[in-house]
């Protein structure tokens, strides 16, 4: 399987074969690739149902595309950590809630919110027609989350995350960064030239943030890093950078 393909699937639910058992390091350098990918597939949807419907139907196409598209991986992610962080219960305890199958309660109401917010930010994009910027957002995310996979050089043997952070180094965390500001700055070049760009670097610059905040704050609870708590940053730094690139129309008119 190429580079590619390998980054396609760890991140989505489509069919490329078995999932690599030990990807390499040009894996975690794909991801901002395979963001893009995704995003590029996101704006298509969003693109057509806005000139079939309206803003607010492509909104709801691109969260569900996005959900199908990545079998609700990072959905669960989130679901399992609220669960786990609400419960209040000890670390090891803790990190049992989040590998039981079922949501509870609160993991539910985290999920609701994350689909609402990525609707309400999607539906400012879709209706001031910037499909560069919503193909953007995932780059934003996935980089973000393979930059936080760079700065644990541990994680737990039982999660998907140990195989990602065996790859994954400061200098390919580094690599990582530089590959997706260069996407980002295209999207933004060709979303509002002049004004563009700098937006979609600060949204990738709060993604960053937002990722490198999650990772401290998981290793002070819980040490090593999880396949869910490397999703939950990955989703929460996606949020964070659709929320910056959604102030784009405004910002260049």
């Amino acid at each position: 399987m190429n580079t590619l393909g390998s980054a396609l699937a760890f991140l989505t639910a489509i069919p490329l074969g078995e999932r690599p058992g030990a990807p390499s390091r040009s894996t975690l350098l794909a991801f901002p690739f395979a963001g893009l990918a995704i995003g590029a597939a996101c704006a298509l949807v969003a693109w057509g149902a806005v000139a079939v419907w309206s803003p607010l139907a492509a909104a709801a196409l691109v969260v569900a595309f996005d959900l199908a598209l990545t079998g609700g991986l990072h959905a669960d992610a989130v679901a399992d950590v609220a669960d786990g962080i609400a419960s209040r219960a000890e670390p090891e305890r803790a990190l049992e809630i989040m590998r039981e199958p079922q949501v509870g309660a609160l993991g539910a109401i985290a999920v609701g919110a994350m689909l609402l917010l990525r609707f309400a930010w999607v539906a400012v994009l879709a209706a001031a027609q910037q499909w560069a910027l919503i193909a953007a957002v995932p780059v934003c995310g996935r980089a973000a989350m393979a930059f936080a996979l760079s700065l644990s050089s541990t994680a737990a043997r039982s999660s998907l995350a140990y195989a990602l952070s065996r790859a994954a180094s400061p200098a390919v965390g580094g690599a990582v960064v530089v590959l997706a500001a260069l996407t980002c700055v295209a999207a933004g070049r060709l979303a509002a030239p002049g004004g563009g760009e700098g937006i979609a670097l600060l949204a990738l610059a709060v993604a960053l943030a937002v990722a490198f905040a999650c990772q401290r704050s998981w290793r002070r609870r819980f040490g090593t890093l999880t396949g869910d708590g490397a999703g939950a940053a990955g989703v929460a730094a996606e949020l964070a950078a659709l929320a910056i690139l959604a102030l784009t129309p405004g910002v260049t008119g």
